[in-house]
């Protein structure tokens, strides 16, 4: 008893250390990766960095951004490189060729779409494959993409920040670049975007706190009813805002269901509850499905022993815009003998 409770232990401690590894801060806002105000311009202005024309997003076909300080030469090299925005770290080594020490940062956008920063001629790199890092965390050094910890050579570059942000669908002669370096330069340019434009857009972070707490009553536009109508039945005058839904149960058959379709703002753990009114729901085996960020969690309730209550079905990660909760007419209940409730279901982020 003892051995299968120590490894029952051991398998959780792993479940919630890959856990751990794998639910990352949404990206809500990104800063410049270079100097420590808050917007730079590509002119030579007076802000202290630029980006020379030749080195410019989509000039020569160019795939991302050479920052340089304004003072000129060599004098960035050695200059800190922040990560843009929260994300992982999934690209840190040599590039080869040309590009030097290289690294790929991962990002999930509150929409749960996905984008990567890549910061190429390195002198040094602070951060490994795999590591979780936050905005603005300086994860290296201003580099001339050479190996050999200088820059006064002047190869194979003058030391400058190679900057670029792509999407999942970058690829250079119909090869996926995502998570790798690329070719740096492609008339094509499939799956980049401006860098400078792409970070204008995002400086602001979010100021005011995110709601808390998402309540989908059954005459919301997310309490999703499905199959034949004329087995729904609403009961006004009881219920969570004083009305819910029901319908009778089937044994081994799903006609009748309903999905509530949150809608999350942002990514995150959520305990979730289903409010159980005090009539119409009879039913001793309600079995909610739960969808969430790593697959499909089952709670099975006995509807008839709460009277106007919320009960508590689990915390769960969800990411943003992702995932529901659905409960369906099959209980494996004599058909037609119970009846079973429908009515608000209740997301609050922790």
């Amino acid at each position: 008893m003892i051995k299968k409770q120590t490894l029952l232990l051991s398998v959780s401690i792993l479940f919630l250390i890959l856990l751990s590894q794998n639910v990352l801060a949404t990206a809500d806002c990104f800063v410049y990766p270079i100097g420590t105000k808050t917007k730079y311009t590509e002119a030579i202005d007076g802000d202290g960095w630029y980006v020379p024309y030749g080195g410019r997003f989509r000039i020569n076909n160019h795939l991302g951004e050479d920052w340089n300080l304004e003072s000129g030469g060599i004098s960035d090299c050695g200059q800190k490189v922040k990560s843009a925005a929260d994300g992982k770290v999934v690209y840190s080594g040599d590039g080869g060729g040309e590009w030097g020490n290289v690294i790929i940062i991962r990002h999930t956008l509150p929409s749960g779409s996905k984008v990567e920063t890549m910061y190429a001629h390195l002198l040094k790199r602070y951060v490994s494959y795999g590591k979780t890092v936050s905005r603005g965390q300086v994860i290296g050094l201003i580099g001339d993409g050479s190996l050999d910890g200088n820059c006064k050579d002047y190869k194979p570059w003058t030391a400058h920040l190679h900057f670029e942000v792509r999407y999942p669908n970058c690829k250079y002669n119909g090869k996926s670049c995502w998570g790798k370096p690329g070719p740096g330069y492609d008339s094509y340019a499939i799956g980049w975007t401006d860098p400078s434009n792409f970070i204008d857009k995002r400086l602001k972070c979010p100021t005011t706190p995110p709601l808390t707490t998402i309540v989908i009553d059954d005459g919301s536009s997310k309490f999703l009813r499905y199959g034949p109508s004329s087995y729904w039945h609403r009961v006004t005058g009881i219920g969570y805002g004083n009305d819910m839904y029901w319908t009778w149960n089937n044994y081994n058959k799903v006609e009748n269901y309903v999905i509530w379709k949150p809608g999350l703002p942002l990514g995150g753990y959520y305990k979730v509850y289903a409010f159980i009114p005090r009539n119409y729901a009879y039913t001793k085996k309600a079995k909610y499905y739960i969808r969430h960020y790593f697959g499909t969690n089952t709670k099975l309730i006995d509807q008839s022993i709460y009277y106007d209550k919320w009960v508590y079905l689990g915390k769960y990660y969800f990411g943003a815009n992702q995932g529901y909760v659905k409960l369906t007419d099959r209980t494996y209940e004599r058909a037609i003998t119970k009846k079973i409730g429908f009515d608000a279901m209740k997301f609050v982020k922790v």
